[in-house]
C-alpha cells in the first residue's frame, strides 16, 4: 500500500454534521500505519465551555464506516466531554484498532466509553467491563490493561485486565490509601483468580 496516496485521500478534519458541532477527534499513532482512519466525536457545545456528545463516527479516508453506539442503559452517560478524549489503540492486542471515547473528565481523571473492532470490518462492539472504570492505559509488553483514578494527595486506585479470548478479565486491584493503623500511604494488591478475590497484600509505600 502506498501511505502518501492513503494520507493525500485522508481527512484533514471532520466533516460537518448538520446541526452538531465537532466536539473532539483523533487519529491512530503514526505507528499503527492507519493514516486513512479517522475518529470524530459530534454533539453540543454550551456557553458555559462544556460539551455534550451525540455522536462518535469512525472515518476511513473520506467515507464514514461506523457510528459507535451506546447501549441503552449508557445513553445518559453521553457528556460532558473535553477536546482531545479519544483513544485509539489495540487494547486487546488482537491487531485491530479500538476506540475509546471519554465522557466525564475530572482534573487527571476521566472515565470512558470503550469500543472493541470485531472480526468484521468496521464493526465495533461496546465493551461494558472496560468501559466506565477510569484512565486507560494500555501495557502490551504484558498484553494487559489498567484503569486508573487518582483520588489526590497521592492515593489512588486501579484495575488491571487481561483478555481470554474476547472477555477482559479482572486480574488484580491496586489500591492506595493513608492507613492510621501503619501511619503511612499503604499499597493494597489484591489478585483476582476466576472473577475471585485472593489474599490482598499490604505494605508501605517508600
Amino acid at each position: 500500500m502506498d501511505l502518501a496516496l492513503v494520507a493525500a485521500s485522508a481527512l484533514v478534519a471532520c466533516p460537518s454534521q448538520p446541526g452538531l458541532d465537532t466536539i473532539a477527534s483523533q487519529k491512530p499513532a503514526a505507528a499503527a500505519h492507519r493514516p486513512d482512519m479517522m475518529v470524530c466525536v459530534y454533539g453540543q457545545r454550551e456557553e458555559s465551555g462544556g460539551s455534550w456528545s451525540t455522536r462518535v463516527v469512525v472515518y476511513e479516508g473520506k467515507r464514514a464506516v461506523a457510528e459507535l453506539k451506546l447501549p441503552a442503559r449508557h445513553e445518559d452517560k453521553g457528556g460532558p466531554l473535553d477536546a482531545g478524549a479519544v483513544h485509539i489503540d489495540d487494547f486487546n492486542f488482537d491487531g485491530r484498532l479500538d476506540v475509546a471515547v471519554s465522557w466525564m473528565n475530572a482534573g487527571s481523571n476521566a472515565s470512558f466509553h470503550v469500543w472493541i473492532a470485531t472480526e468484521r470490518k468496521a464493526v465495533f462492539r461496546f465493551d461494558p467491563v472496560l468501559s466506565d472504570q477510569g484512565r486507560l492505559e494500555v501495557e502490551p509488553n504484558r498484553r494487559q490493561v489498567r484503569m486508573v483514578w487518582n483520588a489526590g494527595g497521592g492515593e489512588w486506585d486501579a484495575k488491571t485486565f487481561r483478555w481470554q479470548g474476547s472477555v477482559a478479565r479482572l486480574v488484580e486491584t491496586e489500591s492506595v490509601a493513608w492507613s492510621d493503623t501503619a501511619k503511612c500511604l499503604e499499597l493494597i494488591t489484591t489478585p483476582y483468580r476466576s472473577g475471585r478475590p485472593l489474599t490482598p497484600q499490604r505494605r508501605c509505600r517508600e
